[in-house]
């Protein structure tokens, strides 16, 4: 979702929008039409009803709107002054349906006949807006009650009607006559419409089928089934090869003309939540969309957030929308989507055996104990987390104590974990894996407030990894190590009054492998403490690949894709590092570019795609993390001897305190994160002509880093 158009009071029967996209214009039962800017979501005016309104549109120069609804009048509209032209009177009962003709001359409007069925053989009508006359009435024997939908043909002759005797009709516009009729709904037709060229017709309604009609011909072309609902809207794409409906099931689907299949679908939530979902499971969704949609199997329920960590693509949603000619959807779906991951069977149940209950505590460090038992699927990894950061990752519960158990019921493992909590609520969740890792069971949860508070000033760990010289010189960079050093010797400089120490481990080039990096993290994790501040900065490549983040360690070397699956540091490397870190206030900071040599995919699917990548990296581990998200050509990375990111954030530990914080003289990591967020695409845009725009996941709470001089 973009964006929410709030101002209505009761439910919207109708939405159209300008021709040039940038306005929207709405109809509701709260007796309003209302027109909106897209750009900013602002109501520009406020259309008054004597009743309901059912359907709006706007005229193709996108001067003047129709409306219709309870008081059986056609009005016209001028949306520059907001004022009423004219009205048609004529109808005996509601207008359901109103249309403008491609000249934007005459009006087409359709409605129930009102009480009794009198006026049922009259109820859709041509009006010539410019002389306020009612040109004709369509005429139809049998008589009908409601005409629910009306259109006209791209060329003007033609016009149709959806009507609630189970029919779309084809009319001459310049005689009245009625030309064929189109048959095969089992119910209602509550919507119907031309396809831009004017060969096909689309309809739907109360039988949950959508139906394509061959305009010339009257015969049905295909269906298109999956709604579970009454389908009440429907459009073509301006180029006809989709159609978007949606229904009363919550859901919007959209669908290929040419093959009849579902592309994608996106369910509606209530509370404003929702999701997007391809056939092959691959989903993008709000925060909290994902809660709310099932998956079934047998007797078998699953969340949809359980398959996070494999279905979360947004970039394969949008190349799925956008036709997916590059084959990533296809690609990807070979090697994982749902049905594969349903057949690895169930996660595991957990639970915790101690503490069992949620209590206060007065020591900081306490022993966990949880039951994992298997529900038919094994047991794989397990992840410890203290509000919401990764602490801990058990790869093979099988180390843990066996559990017997009598009769029928599946094995138990049980698993201890020593934790260090720190003051006031410790919000402690385990999720454990099935044994291909793949579907993650419902998360423990357990809340423990620990009474004690840390009065000893923090130390600062600076882990800084910037490489230059891959020993691959296809990827040979210029400001890696240079901005790694930069970064170190400033927080050096500026941070040391708030820390009792600066501890910086740096490496660059040849030792930046994945050996060294281990090694350094398991250093740090015997010093670091849990009120300690703990900073990663990685400055070189950094790939985007199934949809997870890879940076490319000194010896990496590229022969084919799956080069980058099986030699570069992953998302899995970087949760389980982190989690050893004690430190809960935490800040990655990550300058790397995504090498051209890597990427084929479009401009807009790959921004999205590093999108993708580094949200579920966050998620993964808890921590704060701001990056880079740089062009494919890295040569154009240079600004005044750094990267433009490292630049903005040398930069910020001086200025984001007085420019986006609250002036205390000390910089902190949301200030940070906002004043990045303003200079990067500000100066990219200045000195290269593109706006690289930085992506801000800032998790956990907010602390100082450097002090401003």
């Amino acid at each position: 979702m973009i964006r929410t158009f709030k101002g209505h009071s009761k439910p919207i029967y109708s939405v159209t929008f300008s021709p040039d996209g940038r306005y929207a214009l709405s109809g509701s039962f709260d007796k309003t039409l209302r027109l909106w800017d897209l750009t900013t979501a602002k109501e520009l005016k406020n259309f008054e009803h004597p009743k309901y309104v059912r359907s709006v549109a706007i005229s193709p120069d996108g001067r003047y709107a129709l409306s219709g609804g309870g008081d059986r009048v056609l009005r016209y509209w001028d949306l520059t002054t907001g004022k009423e032209v004219r009205s048609f009177k004529g109808h005996a009962g509601s207008i359901y349906s109103v249309a403008f003709s491609p000249n934007g001359r005459y009006a087409l409007s359709g409605g129930s006949c009102g009480k009794g069925g009198k006026d049922g053989d009259k109820t859709m009508y041509l009006w010539d807006l410019v002389s306020s006359k009612r040109v004709r009435a369509f005429r139809d024997q049998p008589s009908h009650r409601y005409v629910a939908a009306v259109a006209f043909s791209p060329d003007g002759r033609y016009a149709l009607s959806g009507e609630w005797d189970k029919t779309v009709k084809i009319w001459d516009v310049a005689t009245g006559y009625k030309l064929r009729t189109l048959t095969g709904h089992t119910a209602y037709v509550e919507r119907a419409t031309f396809s831009p060229e004017g060969k096909m017709v689309i309809s739907g309604g109360y039988d949950k089928v959508l139906r394509l009609w061959n305009m010339a011909t009257g015969k049905e072309i295909k269906t298109f089934t999956g709604h579970s609902g009454k389908i009440y809207s429907l459009l073509f794409s301006p180029d006809g090869r989709y159609v978007l409906s949606g229904s009363t099931d919550k859901t919007t689907r959209l669908w290929d003309t040419a093959t009849g299949k579902e592309i994608a679908q996106r369910v509606h939530f209530s509370d404003g939540e929702w999701i997007y979902i391809t056939p092959e499971g691959f989903y993008n969704c709000s925060p909290k969309g994902a809660k709310y949609l099932r998956v079934t199997l047998g007797k078998k329920v699953y969340r949809i957030d359980q398959f996070y960590g494999a279905l979360y693509r947004p970039d394969l949603v949008l190349a799925k929308i956008d036709g997916d000619s590059e084959g990533l959807v296809r690609q990807a779906a070979s090697r994982l989507n749902l049905k594969k991951m349903l057949a690895g069977g169930a996660p595991p149940q957990v639970a915790f055996v101690a503490p069992e209950f949620s209590e206060t505590l007065t020591k900081r460090d306490i022993e966990l104990t949880i039951e994992l038992s298997d529900q038919g699927g094994g047991i794989g990894k397990t992840e410890w987390k203290i509000n919401g950061m990764t602490v801990g990752i058990d790869k093979e519960a099988e180390r843990g104590i066996l559990v017997k158990k009598g009769g029928t019921q599946a094995k138990a493992i049980r698993l201890k974990k020593l934790v260090t909590l720190s003051p006031g609520e410790n919000y402690i969740q385990v999720i454990a894996y099935n044994a291909k890792n793949e579907i993650a069971s419902y998360p423990a949860e357990l809340r423990l407030t620990l009474k004690d508070e840390i009065s000893t000033k923090p130390a600062l760990y600076l882990v800084s990894i910037g490489v230059n010289r891959y020993r691959d010189k296809a990827l040979w960079l210029k400001y890696s190590v240079a901005d790694a050093k930069a970064i170190a010797s400033a927080l050096e400089n500026q941070s040391r009054p708030i820390f009792t120490k600066i501890v910086v481990t740096a490496i660059f080039d040849g030792q930046a492998t994945y050996e060294e990096i281990d090694s350094i993290f398991k250093k740090v994790s015997k010093k670091a403490k849990t009120h300690d501040v703990f900073v990663l900065y990685l400055a070189g490549h950094g790939v985007t690949k199934d949809g997870r983040y890879h940076f490319l360690p000194y010896n990496f070397r590229y022969r084919n894709e799956d080069s980058i699956r099986q030699s570069a540091i992953t998302q899995d490397h970087l949760q389980e590092w982190l989690s050893l870190i004690k430190a809960r206030k935490s800040l990655v900071l990550m300058d790397t570019c995504n090498s051209g040599s890597f990427t084929r995919t479009q401009g807009r699917q790959r921004g999205i795609a590093e999108k993708t990548a580094i949200n579920k990296l966050t998620r993964a581990t808890g921590r704060a993390t701001i990056v880079a998200a740089k062009d494919d050509q890295p040569a154009m990375e240079g600004y005044k001897g750094h990267g433009v990111f490292t630049y903005v954030l040398l930069k910020a530990l001086q200025e984001a305190d007085k420019n986006h914080g609250n002036r205390d003289r000390q910089t902190s990591i949301f200030e940070i994160s906002s004043y990045v967020d303003e200079k990067v695409p500000e100066i990219t845009f200045k000195a290269f002509g593109y706006e690289q725009v930085p992506q801000l996941n800032m998790q956990g709470s907010d602390f100082p880093i450097a002090i401003v001089r």
